[in-house]
């Protein structure tokens, strides 16, 4: 028999009926309803006391409990459970249930005093004995966990004293256990959390998800066929008959439909435009009143339901909760459920949803529900698009010449057959005679509509069973069709107006339509597998309960949006004055000399590195422009009369040259196209031929149709997006025969248009970078680079000069040489007799230039007196000059870090191309900046481009160390990253504008990049949507409302990663309001109407607990690993937290530590580790940083044991060490599933699919996000728990909440302001109902005190990190007034501990309210799920321990042990002979006796008969943890 199981074997074996009940049979039922009776019917009040010795702690105001009986469940007969409940109160709120056999425990956590918490194993506080028995089975419970072995306790108490945590009993004063916490909690809906939490996520669920589930079978009409939707303002429903009808909204007997919004944001904004729905009885249109002409605004939404009026509802009475309440939904509302891709944004177009009280419909997202099952991590994602990629090419090669072939879209998954309707309806769409796409610049190909997904394979790879998350590579990858998106791209093309979707109306509608058929597709398969991978009923109720979140705002939101656009501008504009004034200081340094006669800019280590080439100045300054502008027309007219002159003169030599030649019959003979040379554009036809282009390796054809690519018949070739087939007119087709049998195909648009005219532009700069559009000599690419304004430059000469190198190899070429390039074939050689020409010299400059160059010329050969640099600029200021902004420089443009004189540790910045920003030391300072940092290593220059500095022998070049490593090249050493390094005066500047320009991009870096996103927020004002929204203006000068009242419905996806955290551009991204940032405060920004308020919590360390319990599992103690211990008991003061920790072993702050143990747990490696260090502390040499980074993980981690020993790599030694082999052990199983909710993980990342590569074995890649996944799926598992279980209270006691918004770890509700403290104890109830769950899964039967409560529940007026932050930022300036922080304590206060209205006690109120029923019994792992304690203390006793020779000598141990319990002989312990070890102090507090006898080791596991393998776990090969 394996060790694991050896101390789980009962002595005599029983079968699992024998002891283990039915989850809630009629008996457990009985006893339960018994239990309730015992406590509210012999007598005493039910009040909230916080019992406190010496007078601290709550108390006075609350009566005695003296008279107080209760009833506890124990799994024994109704009698001996009744004689119990007779028991003194004092006796059953203080004696503690032992279910524990060592005596050592039993003394640990004993106290005499019950107004103190009791103290577990390893010394950390418990909740109270009353709160206990409230939560978790008592010891007879056949659901109680077995208690830690002694030989567990002694272990973990060894290796917290190892890491100096816990204190030596010896040595250190008798710990005071804190004051407990005391009352009444909702009784459980069951005898155990897995019973409550299973009855309450089904309450909370229903009756959507038996609607959703219905749905996913019922049969649908067919889709209207696309000539029968109608342009009729408002809703239309269309029946299977082929008629329709205007109606209001869908009927309410359409519970459950699929539906889709299609907007149009170029021209009507956020407002939709149309929308269509299906549901069982039948497909429904919505046309917007600005579509269909009869508005001319598109300000409207869309109705599903009458408008509801505040107040009561008269058909009910005023003693109904639903009623009275203003932000449940009516009584009298039905039920709706709405499913959609992506479905909060259509949510945001409904108008119902835009009202403070909440309406009765529930959103499932499907794109949420792929994420889940099917999606792709962030290291997947370019993997698998490389691969869809390589698949479609391969595809496309398999299938030519069956293009035209198409398979029927509905095998396998139409559950209806095709009728007439839908056959018209497909031929429409596959054949219109005239389409919208040709109305628009977007003109793409469209896709055809095709069935049958990838054949089976039995090999399957992750990137097989997963996909990117549009609704095209979800129907592609779960029903094997095709979605035609071509459309999408229409109506966000920005020349799509509004006339050509009233024109394209059936067609734009018959797209919508199919995305709906699509949807319901995908639905129909994919909601089984996300109820299959997350069948909790809470995981369903949280994720529906997610999708209505709402925000509302006031009248400060516009004001708040004016004055951080105003204040981001001041400060942009001051900056780059301040910018704009050393610009001109340097410039006035051209002519500039030293002593020694030589320009000052040239030796100057930062100006030599600017272009100093002397160019004519765009602009003139308004007095040299007055003085010269005679002297302009003067030297105008004079040129003009000396170019007549020149030209008469050459006209009488040619005429001489040609009477000569003509007798000597020697003309030269040029071809037409030539011609053009002498005045050459660069945007001229000529230009791609001369320099060779192509489009996909094709030579590039210039036609009337603009610019296509020549594709030789005989090749398969599959045209892409936008590469139609060209027809040219017989004479063109004529001119270019000398091409062969070609076909032509039009060179794809950039932009979408009809065709393409200019290849030279900056447009297809993508398809260069790409090898799309390719040439062999790399002038193209510099040309494609440059903007209209270049061409007149240096790179514009440089461009030009090649191609008239070219135009003359081209010239000098024989004729058959000619015909043989497909670019110089096109040319027009037809030839004319010339006289002899000067050699091909670029193009003089436009005639706005030459004005400049004629006035500059005038200046100078006249007495103005101009400053010569006002009319000969140098190159770098030239580039920096726009002909509509004037000098335009910024702290992002290349030359300013220049400007400004920046140096690294004293030297002066430089540039490459090749390798970011760079700083310059001398030779002499070289060997001293190695012995400071000897991992520097000097650049070495290898480009053509960085010659300069290859060349410059006096100096050696190093990087300037970038944020992300080593690797990556800074571009901009202003950024915000480089805040610090400034501060630290490792980056310096002569110039105090430097100094502003960094704190300008630190203070405007976060609206700089929101900016966009928070000015485009769809807010709705007072519900009416043509409302506008006051402005500051309007409401300062009182013609608008003071009072209005906005709502925005953030566009949340509920599970927009695998790890099913909810997703959002704006809301779930924003930071906390800091003084230095502009508008920063924008969560602030989220008032309470009046007579609200919002409450709210953050989870404390949400995932550093939920980590370290995993891993304190594994001995069934709280604070048995060090990280749990120090999560729980470590203080800030005296550095035994974790982040003090951290903080000591790598000297840095504590807020700095936070970051490194948070991406540790999340599976970060040591380099990820010394790239923070790096960032954090630029100062520090990676080396330094390196050797920091290992300690830390040694310390943390620990070491790695790879050898055979325990079958399995893991870590020992360190903090962390359980901590991580639990994760991995959880993340390395074929199925995992998070221990709380049971929710499994995503198909790309499920050990079946992963297939040995380069890098990991089968089975083991992609570690790091697994590990991830296990601790923040988790974290979601908590936050639903969360979020159900505030929604059941707030039903069950008639607390008037609803949920705002979740943000990572914090938690909002709108409540009313009479509620707002029952609401904030619900919360109390919430997350100690929460952490207790996962504590009894994880097979704990307590928990600390320290973690059961929210440190604090905020009660705020906004919505902020904390009730006592100001807000004040450069934007907001105004201080908020501070709201309440209420501590447990604080509440019960309040509340006097009852969670009812009107006071009444909890005990004494709940008889009077129903009970929760299940629909079916829980199996024995629904109820105490997956085995986590680790059996094997060998094992533990190896996680532990730093020696690997101790490690060798437990694994004999083990294997001997194993040996002994095959032939039945008694276990060895342990623990090594050792004389000197000290023996477990004896505990000064001991507790009485009980008369009851300890449970026999083991008892959570008697139950089993692991004889039998339907009962019997699945045994993991991670010593102890069961599966």
């Amino acid at each position: 028999m394996s060790l694991l199981c050896r101390a789980a074997r009962p002595a005599k074996r029983r079968s699992l009926p024998s002891l283990l009940p039915t989850a809630i049979s009629p008996k457990l039922d009985h006893l339960s309803t018994t239990s309730q009776r015992a406590r509210t019917g012999l007598g005493g009040i039910g009040c909230a006391a916080v019992r406190a010795s010496s007078g601290n702690g709550y108390a006075g105001s609350t009566p005695k409990r003296s008279g107080r009986t209760e009833a506890r469940w124990t799994g024994r007969a109704e009698d001996s459970l009744l004689a119990e409940a007779a028991a003194p109160s004092w006796r059953l709120g203080g004696a503690r249930r032992r279910s524990h056999t060592s005596t050592a425990w039993r003394a640990a956590t004993a106290t005499t005093d019950p107004s103190l918490t009791p103290l577990n194993e390893v010394q950390v506080p418990l909740i109270s004995r009353n709160l206990r028995a409230q939560l978790f089975p008592p010891a007879g419970s056949p659901f109680a966990p077995s208690p830690p072995s002694a030989d567990a306790v002694r272990i973990s108490t060894e290796h917290l004293r190892q890491h100096e945590l816990l204190p030596d009993p010896a040595k250190a004063p008798v710990k005071k256990p804190p004051p407990a916490v005391e009352f009444d909690l909702p009784r459980l809906q069951g005898p155990t959390l897995s019973h409550h939490f299973h009855a309450l996520g089904q309450d909370i669920a229903e009756p959507y998800l038996s609607m959703a589930k219905s749905f996913a079978k019922a049969k649908t009409p067919p889709m209207p066929v696309q000539q029968h939707w109608t342009r009729t303002p408002g809703w239309t429903v269309y029946h299977p008959d082929g008629s329709c009808e205007s109606i209001d909204y869908p009927p309410e007997e359409e519970r459950t439909l699929v539906f889709d919004v299609e907007t149009m944001p170029y021209a009507g904004g956020h407002f939709p435009i149309m929308a269509v729905a299906v549901g069982e009885k039948g497909w429904y249109g919505w046309c917007s009143p600005w579509l269909s002409g009869d508005d001319d605004k598109p300000n409207h939404l869309i109705p599903f339901g009458p408008k509801r009026k505040d107040g009561p509802s008269s058909s009910l009475t005023s003693d109904d909760f639903a009623s009275r309440s203003q932000l449940f939904e009516r009584s009298d509302s039905p039920p709706r459920l709405l499913i959609g891709h992506n479905v909060l944004f259509d949510r945001a177009r409904i108008a119902n949803e835009y009202d403070l009280r909440r309406p009765s419909t529930r959103y499932l997202d499907t794109l949420s529900l792929h994420v889940s099952v099917s999606g792709l991590t962030n290291p997947q994602r370019p993997l698998w698009l490389k691969h869809r990629k390589e698949k479609a090419e391969a595809t496309k090669k398999k299938e030519a010449g069956e293009a035209g072939e198409t398979v029927n879209e509905d095998d396998g998954f139409d559950m209806q057959p095709l009728d007439e309707d839908d056959v018209l309806r497909r031929q429409a769409a596959k054949d219109p005679s005239e389409s919208i796409l040709s109305r628009v610049k977007s003109s793409t190909k469209r896709k055809i509509r095709s069935g049958g997904g990838s054949d089976s394979d039995p090999d399957l790879d992750w990137r097989d069973v997963s996909s990117t998350n549009s609704l095209a590579e979800v129907a592609r990858l779960h029903c094997g069709i095709e979605a035609d998106k071509t459309l999408r791209e229409v109506l966000i093309d920005p020349s799509l107006e509004i006339k050509d979707a009233r024109d394209f109306f059936n067609e734009l509608i018959d797209y919508c339509a199919r995305d709906v058929d699509v949807t319901l597709r995908v639905y129909r398969v994919l909601l089984p597998k996300f109820l299959e991978s997350c069948p909790h009923p809470v995981t369903f109720a949280g994720v529906t309960l997610m999708s209505q979140p709402v925000l509302p705002v006031d009248e400060k939101w516009p004001a708040y949006v004016e004055r951080a656009e105003s204040e981001y501008q001041r400060r942009l504009e001051g900056v780059n004055q301040n910018l704009k004034a050393i610009a001109e200081e340097t410039r006035a340094k051209f002519y500039e000399k030293d002593e020694s006669g030589r320009f000052v800019w040239e030796k100057d280590p930062w100006l030599s590195q600017l272009d100093w080439s002397p160019k004519k100045a765009k602009r003139l300054p308004k007095a040299v422009l007055a003085q010269v502008k005679a002297a302009q027309q003067a030297a105008e007219e004079a040129a003009r009369l000396a170019a007549e002159e020149v030209d008469k003169e050459a006209e009488a030599d040619v005429e001489k040259q040609i009477d000569v030649e003509e007798g000597s019959g020697e003309l030269q003979q040029r071809p037409v196209w030539a011609e053009a040379l002498e005045d050459l554009d660069l945007h001229s036809n000529l230009v791609p031929l001369l320099l060779e282009v192509s489009w996909r390796g094709y030579p590039v054809v210039s036609t009337s149709k603009g610019w296509v690519f020549a594709v030789p018949e005989e090749e398969s070739f599959e045209p892409a997006t936008g590469e139609t087939l060209v027809d040219l007119p017989e004479i063109e087709a004529g001119r270019l025969s000398g091409l062969g049998p070609v076909r032509f195909f039009r060179v794809a648009s950039p932009r979408g248009a009809a065709s393409t005219k200019r290849l030279a532009s900056p447009a297809f700069a993508k398809a260069v970078a790409a090898g799309v559009l390719a040439s062999p000599f790399h002038q193209f690419e510099e040309l494609v680079s440059l903007r209209p304004y270049d061409f007149e430059t240096t790179l514009g000469d440089r461009v030009r000069a090649k191609v008239l190198k070219q135009a003359d190899k081209a010239l000098a070429l024989l004729e058959n040489e000619r015909y043989s390039s497909p670019w110089l074939q096109q040319l027009d050689w037809t030839t004319e007799a010339k006289p002899a020409r000067r050699p091909l010299q670029p193009k003089s400059k436009p005639t706005a230039t030459k004005r400049q160059d004629a006035a500059g010329a005038a200046a100078i050969s006249t007495n103005v007196s101009a400053d010569p640099s006002d009319l000969i600029w140098p190159q770098w200021y030239w580039d920096l000059d726009s002909r509509t902004k004037g000098l335009d420089i910024t702290i992002g443009k290349r030359a300013t870090p220049l400007l400004l004189r920046l140096c690294w540790l004293g030297y002066p910045l430089a540039y490459s191309k090749n390798h970011g920003w760079m700083y310059r030391v001398p030779e002499k300072d070289y060997d001293k900046l190695l012995a400071a940092n000897a991992q520097l290593r000097p650049i070495i220059f290898d480009e053509p481009e960085d010659a300069s500095f290859a060349e410059d022998r006096g100096n050696f070049y190093f990087k300037l160390p970038h944020p992300d490593g080593e690797e990556k090249n800074v571009g901009n050493p202003l950024s915000k990253p480089f805040v610090k390094a400034f501060e630290n005066g490792i980056l310096t500047s002569e110039y105090p504008i430097a100094k502003a320009a960094l704190d300008l991009n630190a203070s405007c870096s976060y609206w700089k990049s929101s900016r966009e996103r928070i000015t485009g927020q769809m807010v709705v004002w007072d519900g009416d949507a043509r409302q506008e929204a006051p402005s500051p203006q309007a409401i300062a000068a009182a013609a608008a409302k003071a009072d209005s009242q906005g709502l925005i419905l953030p566009q949340v996806i509920p599970m927009g990663t695998i790890t099913r955290r909810a997703v959002e551009r704006t809301w779930l991204t924003a930071s906390n309001a800091k003084k230095n940032r502009v508008g920063s405060e924008l969560k602030s920004m989220i008032r309470a109407p009046p007579g609200y308020a919002i409450v709210g919590a953050d989870v404390d360390s949400e995932e550093l607990w939920i980590c370290s319990v995993m891993g304190d599992a594994q001995f069934g103690i709280h604070g048995a690993t060090a990280i749990g211990w120090m999560g729980l008991e470590g203080t800030k003061s005296a550095g035994t937290d974790l982040h003090s920790k951290t903080a000591s072993i790598l000297g840095i702050s504590r807020d700095d530590a936070k970051v490194f143990n948070y991406s540790r747990i999340y599976g970060a490696g040591v380099a990820h580790a010394v790239q923070l260090l790096l960032k954090s502390n630029p100062a520090l040499s990676k080396e330094e940083a390196t050797d920091l980074a290992k300690n830390l993980y040694k310390a943390t981690k620990g070491n790695t044991d790879r050898s055979p020993t325990f079958d399995r790599k893991f870590w020992h030694g360190g903090t962390e060490s359980f901590v991580f082999n639990k994760l991995e052990e959880i993340a390395m199983m074929a199925r995992p599933r998070t221990p709380a909710l049971g929710c499994g993980l995503t198909a790309a990342l499920t050990k079946e699919y992963l297939k040995a590569d380069g890098m990991s074995k089968a089975g083991e890649g992609f570690l790091p996000s697994r590990v991830n996944w296990v601790v923040q799926s988790s974290g979601v598992d908590y936050l639903h728990l969360l979020i159900v279980s505030m929604e059941y209270l707030c039903k069950r006691f008639e607390i008037d909440a609803r949920y705002l918004i979740s943000v990572h770890d914090e938690v909002r509700y709108l409540v009313k302001e009479d509620d707002k403290y029952r609401a904030a104890l619900a919360m109390q109830v919430a997350n100690l109902w929460t952490r207790s769950l996962f504590a009894y899964r994880l097979q704990m039967g307590d928990l600390p005190q320290g973690c059961a409560f929210f440190s604090a529940v905020d009660v705020d007026s906004c919505f902020r990190k904390e009730v006592f932050m100001t807000c004040e930022t450069p934007s907001n300036p105004e201080a908020i007034p501070p709201g309440e922080s209420l501590e447990i304590v604080d509440t019960l206060e309040k509340t006097a501990g009852t969670l009812f209205a009107d006071g009444r006690p909890m005990v004494e109120g709940e008889t009077t309210l129903p009970s929760l029923k299940l629909k079916h019994e829980l199996l024995p792992g629904e109820v105490m799920g997956d085995h986590h304690r680790v059996l094997a203390t060998e094992f533990l006793e190896a996680q532990a321990t730093a020696s690997q020779a101790v490690i060798r000598r437990l694994f004999q141990q083990y294997k001997e042990n194993e040996r002994r319990a095959r032939l039945g002989l008694p276990q060895q312990s342990s623990k090594a002979p050792q004389s000197s070890r000290r023996a477990i102090p004896t505990p000064r507090h001991v507790e009485a006796e009980d008369d009851r006898p300890p449970p026999v080791p083991g008892q959570r596991w008697d139950a089993f008969d692991f004889d039998d393998p339907e009962l019997m776990p699945t045994m993991s090969r991670s010593y102890g943890s069961s599966r």
